[in-house]
């Protein structure tokens, strides 16, 4: 009798505690109740925070008031999925919600594994992107087995090596552009492999002629630096591409936050280095059809850079002289 009146008085002592924490889950949706104790507030964040509501975060995405994230939960300065994680200092139910809206943003740019481009899958997407990307490579060893490199075949892989390596360059430039005009956001996910396979190209084209034209003479490499433009410029450009080939990680994207998207600004520098490049070897065989074709392209991606910005700082540039004391 004795344990059975033992538990009956903690049954009815625990009666009041789960009513209020039922009452207090059933206010998640809005905001936390103030006349909840602060003990059952801590109790109840605490329970929140080790088994979140499952259904409480599951994304809306044809919800456009909950499309807005703050500032601190997104990754700042690139345009890679934005990062979801508890903030210091939100109450249980604006965490959920935020979680909410973050992962929605996420699901909108196209984390998901079943994300498709173009009609495909991404990792097929991918598949596909590698081996078009290892196309030159294929076409260099069946011409040399065939014996149609032509009359200097070691002329003819080097300018083929560079060509390429402008080529993904443009390809890679042209990432973004494609991905806002077409709205296909998983594009995104292939900016990285465009961009190392530039390097790739680039470390190919830069390999033959220290080997092949140069036989590892670095005295007369330096000397051909010094007194040929051309090649001091394409030397300069593969300078440029090394650090952002080291940083193309998601990983130093995140150490670098803003700055990695500063830092990356500079393949515009590498491809106006290369155009220079590829313009003073043609010049001297005065050869610019293909110089002309891959400059348009370039100044073109270039141009509408510059637009896009000045149209996205605008509408901040009216509000600031609008808000400005006269």
């Amino acid at each position: 009798m004795s344990s059975i009146n033992e538990n009956t008085q903690h049954s009815s002592t625990e009666a009041p505690h789960q009513r209020d924490r039922e009452s207090a889950q059933s206010e998640l949706g809005a905001a936390p109740s103030p006349a909840l104790s602060k003990r059952f507030q801590h109790t109840l964040r605490q329970e929140s925070l080790a088994q979140p509501d499952r259904q409480a975060l599951v994304p809306d995405v044809h919800d456009k008031s909950r499309q807005k994230v703050p500032g601190a939960m997104l990754h700042a300065g690139s345009d890679a999925s934005p990062r979801i994680g508890p903030l210091p200092g939100l109450n249980t139910a604006a965490h959920i919600q935020t979680q909410a809206a973050a992962q929605a943003r996420a699901a909108s740019y196209g984390a998901a594994s079943d994300l498709r481009t173009v009609g495909l899958r991404l990792r097929t997407f991918k598949a596909v992107l590698f081996a078009l990307g290892l196309v030159p490579v294929a076409r260099w060893v069946v011409l040399g087995v065939m014996g149609q490199l032509g009359a200097n075949p070691i002329e003819f892989l080097i300018r083929s090596a560079g060509t390429w390596t402008f080529i993904c360059l443009l390809v890679t430039l042209s990432v973004t552009p494609l991905r806002v005009i077409t709205r296909q956001h998983a594009l995104i996910h292939v900016r990285s492999m465009c961009g190392l396979f530039t390097f790739f190209y680039a470390c190919v084209h830069f390999l033959m002629y220290v080997w092949w034209d140069q036989w590892f003479d670095f005295s007369a490499i330096l000397n051909d630096i010094a007194q040929r433009p051309f090649i001091a410029l394409g030397f300069l450009a593969l300078l440029g591409l090394i650090p952002l080939a080291a940083t193309s990680s998601k990983g130093w994207m995140r150490r670098l936050g803003r700055g990695w998207q500063r830092l990356h600004r500079l393949i515009y520098l590498v491809g106006l280095l290369a155009l220079g490049h590829f313009w003073l070897h043609r010049a001297g065989k005065n050869d610019f059809f293909t110089v002309y074709i891959f400059g348009a392209v370039l100044v073109s991606l270039l141009v509408w850079r510059l637009v896009r910005a000045g149209y996205r700082r605008w509408p901040k540039t009216v509000s600031k002289r609008q808000a400005a004391p006269r």
